[in-house]
Protein backbone atom coordinates (compact mmCIF):
# COMPACT_ATOMS: atom_id res chain seq x y z
CA UNK A 1 0.00 0.00 0.00
CA UNK A 2 1.15 3.11 -0.91
CA UNK A 3 2.27 5.46 2.05
CA UNK A 4 1.11 8.87 2.09
CA UNK A 5 3.07 12.29 1.36
CA UNK A 6 4.53 13.68 4.74
CA UNK A 7 2.31 16.15 6.38
CA UNK A 8 3.64 20.18 5.57
CA UNK A 9 1.53 23.10 7.52
CA UNK A 10 1.01 24.74 4.38
CA UNK A 11 -0.25 21.62 2.45
CA UNK A 12 -4.13 21.50 1.97
CA UNK A 13 -5.83 18.54 2.67
CA UNK A 14 -6.65 16.65 -0.62
CA UNK A 15 -9.97 17.17 -2.02
CA UNK A 16 -13.13 15.34 -1.08
CA UNK A 17 -14.79 14.88 -4.26
CA UNK A 18 -13.86 11.91 -6.64
CA UNK A 19 -11.01 12.08 -8.62
CA UNK A 20 -9.48 9.66 -11.98
CA UNK A 21 -5.91 9.61 -13.03
CA UNK A 22 -5.28 11.29 -16.59
CA UNK A 23 -6.89 9.75 -19.87
CA UNK A 24 -7.00 10.94 -23.53
CA UNK A 25 -9.60 13.33 -24.10
CA UNK A 26 -10.85 11.94 -27.11
CA UNK A 27 -13.29 15.35 -28.27
CA UNK A 28 -13.81 18.56 -26.72
CA UNK A 29 -15.65 18.84 -23.49
CA UNK A 30 -19.62 19.68 -24.95
CA UNK A 31 -19.11 15.95 -26.65
CA UNK A 32 -18.93 13.85 -23.21
CA UNK A 33 -22.29 13.04 -22.98
CA UNK A 34 -22.02 12.11 -27.03
CA UNK A 35 -19.21 9.68 -26.21
CA UNK A 36 -20.89 8.03 -23.29
CA UNK A 37 -24.12 7.33 -25.47
CA UNK A 38 -21.54 5.79 -28.40
CA UNK A 39 -20.19 3.69 -25.45
CA UNK A 40 -23.65 2.36 -24.42
CA UNK A 41 -24.52 0.90 -27.25
CA UNK A 42 -22.03 -1.78 -27.15
CA UNK A 43 -20.46 -3.05 -30.42
CA UNK A 44 -22.46 -0.79 -33.36
CA UNK A 45 -21.26 2.49 -30.37
CA UNK A 46 -17.87 0.81 -31.42
CA UNK A 47 -18.66 0.54 -35.22
CA UNK A 48 -19.54 4.23 -35.15
CA UNK A 49 -16.68 5.36 -33.42
CA UNK A 50 -14.23 3.30 -35.73
CA UNK A 51 -15.53 4.91 -38.78
CA UNK A 52 -15.54 8.37 -37.39
CA UNK A 53 -11.73 8.03 -36.51
CA UNK A 54 -10.92 7.06 -39.91
CA UNK A 55 -12.84 9.90 -41.27
CA UNK A 56 -10.66 12.20 -38.98
CA UNK A 57 -7.57 10.43 -40.22
CA UNK A 58 -8.15 10.51 -44.07
CA UNK A 59 -9.52 14.28 -43.11
CA UNK A 60 -6.08 15.04 -41.20
CA UNK A 61 -7.18 15.17 -37.56
CA UNK A 62 -8.81 17.16 -35.09
CA UNK A 63 -8.54 20.79 -35.09
CA UNK A 64 -8.49 20.30 -31.08
CA UNK A 65 -5.23 18.68 -31.04
CA UNK A 66 -3.31 21.09 -33.88
CA UNK A 67 -0.17 22.34 -31.33
CA UNK A 68 -0.57 25.41 -34.10
CA UNK A 69 -3.73 26.32 -33.62
CA UNK A 70 -3.64 25.76 -29.60
CA UNK A 71 -0.45 28.08 -29.80
CA UNK A 72 -2.60 30.38 -31.94
CA UNK A 73 -5.38 30.28 -29.17
CA UNK A 74 -2.77 30.98 -26.47
CA UNK A 75 -0.68 33.87 -28.41
CA UNK A 76 -4.06 35.74 -29.05
CA UNK A 77 -4.77 35.26 -24.92
CA UNK A 78 -1.16 37.44 -25.08
CA UNK A 79 0.18 34.03 -23.28
CA UNK A 80 3.61 33.69 -23.42
CA UNK A 81 3.94 30.02 -24.32
CA UNK A 82 7.43 27.74 -24.19
CA UNK A 83 8.76 24.02 -25.12
CA UNK A 84 11.42 23.71 -22.93
CA UNK A 85 13.39 20.74 -23.60
CA UNK A 86 13.19 17.53 -21.07
CA UNK A 87 15.23 17.54 -18.05
CA UNK A 88 14.44 13.95 -17.46
CA UNK A 89 12.58 11.88 -14.85
CA UNK A 90 14.75 10.97 -12.17
CA UNK A 91 12.98 10.11 -8.68
CA UNK A 92 14.44 12.73 -6.43
CA UNK A 93 13.59 13.21 -2.23
CA UNK A 94 15.08 17.22 -3.26
CA UNK A 95 16.16 18.41 -6.09
CA UNK A 96 19.96 18.48 -6.62
CA UNK A 97 21.92 21.64 -5.41
CA UNK A 98 23.48 22.18 -8.97
CA UNK A 99 20.02 21.73 -10.89
CA UNK A 100 18.48 24.86 -12.31
CA UNK A 101 15.26 24.54 -13.91
CA UNK A 102 14.21 25.52 -17.40
CA UNK A 103 11.26 26.92 -16.99
CA UNK A 104 8.82 28.56 -14.05
CA UNK A 105 6.91 26.61 -12.99
CA UNK A 106 8.93 23.49 -13.97
CA UNK A 107 7.61 21.08 -16.46
CA UNK A 108 10.11 18.17 -16.43
CA UNK A 109 12.84 17.53 -14.33
CA UNK A 110 14.02 15.02 -10.86
CA UNK A 111 10.99 14.94 -8.98
CA UNK A 112 9.08 12.82 -5.85
CA UNK A 113 8.37 9.23 -6.30
CA UNK A 114 5.12 10.23 -4.99
CA UNK A 115 2.14 12.14 -7.11
CA UNK A 116 -0.12 14.41 -5.79
CA UNK A 117 -4.08 13.71 -5.36
CA UNK A 118 -5.94 15.44 -8.59
CA UNK A 119 -7.97 17.81 -7.53
CA UNK A 120 -8.28 22.09 -6.77
CA UNK A 121 -6.21 22.80 -3.78
CA UNK A 122 -6.55 26.55 -2.31
CA UNK A 123 -2.31 26.72 -1.52
CA UNK A 124 0.54 25.43 -3.23
CA UNK A 125 1.03 21.99 -3.58
CA UNK A 126 4.74 20.66 -3.21
CA UNK A 127 5.98 21.32 -7.03
CA UNK A 128 8.40 18.10 -6.02
CA UNK A 129 5.67 15.87 -6.29
CA UNK A 130 3.11 17.66 -9.06
CA UNK A 131 6.15 17.16 -11.26
CA UNK A 132 5.62 13.38 -11.49
CA UNK A 133 2.11 14.03 -12.08
CA UNK A 134 3.04 16.00 -15.42
CA UNK A 135 5.20 12.63 -16.02
CA UNK A 136 1.67 10.90 -16.12
CA UNK A 137 0.00 13.17 -18.39
CA UNK A 138 -1.27 15.51 -15.86
CA UNK A 139 -2.27 19.41 -16.68
CA UNK A 140 -1.48 21.70 -13.62
CA UNK A 141 -3.06 25.26 -13.87
CA UNK A 142 -1.04 27.30 -11.25
CA UNK A 143 -2.62 30.96 -10.62
CA UNK A 144 -0.07 33.85 -8.23
CA UNK A 145 -0.91 35.07 -4.89
CA UNK A 146 -2.55 38.11 -6.48
CA UNK A 147 -4.91 36.60 -9.16
CA UNK A 148 -8.00 37.71 -7.86
CA UNK A 149 -10.81 35.33 -6.44
CA UNK A 150 -13.16 36.10 -9.18
CA UNK A 151 -10.44 34.46 -11.64
CA UNK A 152 -10.00 31.86 -9.83
CA UNK A 153 -13.64 30.83 -9.79
CA UNK A 154 -13.93 30.94 -13.29
CA UNK A 155 -10.57 28.68 -13.21
CA UNK A 156 -12.24 26.26 -10.84
CA UNK A 157 -15.62 26.36 -12.43
CA UNK A 158 -13.49 25.57 -15.64
CA UNK A 159 -12.05 22.67 -13.51
CA UNK A 160 -15.17 21.12 -12.45
CA UNK A 161 -16.69 20.78 -16.03
CA UNK A 162 -13.96 18.17 -16.35
CA UNK A 163 -11.25 17.22 -13.55
CA UNK A 164 -9.72 13.96 -14.70
CA UNK A 165 -6.09 14.50 -15.07
CA UNK A 166 -6.32 18.02 -13.81
CA UNK A 167 -4.57 20.01 -10.80
CA UNK A 168 -5.36 23.46 -9.96
CA UNK A 169 -2.90 25.16 -6.97
CA UNK A 170 -1.67 28.48 -5.79
CA UNK A 171 1.75 29.33 -7.11
CA UNK A 172 2.46 32.77 -5.25
CA UNK A 173 6.09 33.49 -7.12
CA UNK A 174 3.71 33.99 -10.50
CA UNK A 175 1.82 37.33 -8.93
CA UNK A 176 -0.82 38.18 -11.19
CA UNK A 177 0.03 35.73 -13.94
CA UNK A 178 -1.54 32.43 -14.61
CA UNK A 179 0.56 28.94 -15.92
CA UNK A 180 -0.94 26.21 -18.07
CA UNK A 181 1.79 23.61 -17.28
CA UNK A 182 1.82 19.83 -19.22
CA UNK A 183 5.19 17.99 -19.60
CA UNK A 184 7.71 19.90 -21.46
CA UNK A 185 4.57 22.75 -22.30
CA UNK A 186 4.62 25.97 -20.54
CA UNK A 187 1.97 28.77 -21.31
CA UNK A 188 2.45 31.78 -18.93
CA UNK A 189 -0.90 33.63 -19.09
CA UNK A 190 -1.76 37.82 -17.50
CA UNK A 191 -5.18 36.59 -17.79
CA UNK A 192 -7.87 33.69 -17.74
CA UNK A 193 -8.43 32.77 -21.02
CA UNK A 194 -10.91 29.07 -21.02
CA UNK A 195 -10.56 29.21 -24.76
CA UNK A 196 -6.76 29.08 -24.78
CA UNK A 197 -6.90 26.76 -21.81
CA UNK A 198 -8.77 24.29 -23.47
CA UNK A 199 -6.61 24.17 -26.16
CA UNK A 200 -3.46 23.67 -23.84
CA UNK A 201 -5.36 20.82 -22.26
CA UNK A 202 -7.02 19.15 -25.22
CA UNK A 203 -3.54 19.12 -26.94
CA UNK A 204 -0.73 18.82 -24.55
CA UNK A 205 -2.12 17.09 -21.61
CA UNK A 206 -2.88 13.52 -21.42
CA UNK A 207 0.76 12.98 -23.26
CA UNK A 208 3.41 12.61 -20.68
CA UNK A 209 6.01 10.10 -21.12
CA UNK A 210 4.52 7.65 -18.80
CA UNK A 211 0.57 7.89 -19.97
CA UNK A 212 -1.54 5.71 -22.02
CA UNK A 213 -4.57 5.54 -23.41
CA UNK A 214 -7.88 4.31 -21.59
CA UNK A 215 -5.92 4.22 -18.41
CA UNK A 216 -9.22 3.80 -16.16
CA UNK A 217 -10.01 0.75 -17.94
CA UNK A 218 -5.94 -0.87 -18.39
CA UNK A 219 -5.51 -0.27 -15.28
CA UNK A 220 -2.17 2.55 -15.20
CA UNK A 221 -2.20 5.09 -12.66
CA UNK A 222 -5.24 3.82 -10.79
CA UNK A 223 -5.26 4.46 -7.06
CA UNK A 224 -8.12 2.45 -5.64
CA UNK A 225 -8.16 4.54 -2.43
CA UNK A 226 -7.52 7.72 -4.07
CA UNK A 227 -4.22 8.67 -2.25
CA UNK A 228 -1.32 9.87 -3.33
CA UNK A 229 1.59 6.83 -3.91
CA UNK A 230 4.44 5.45 -5.47
CA UNK A 231 4.22 5.07 -9.49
Amino acid sequence: MARALPRKSRTPPPPKRPVQAPKVRTAPRDERRARLLLYALGGSGFLILAIVAAAFVFAGGSNESNPQNAIAALREADCKYSNPKSQGREHVQVLPPNFKPNSTPRSSGPHSNQTIIYGSYTEMVPELNAVHNLEHGAVIIWYGRDVSESTVSQINDFYNQNPDGLIVSQYPALGDEIALVAWTHVARCPRWDENAAERFVDTFGFRGPESCKNDIEQGCFRRENLEPGNA
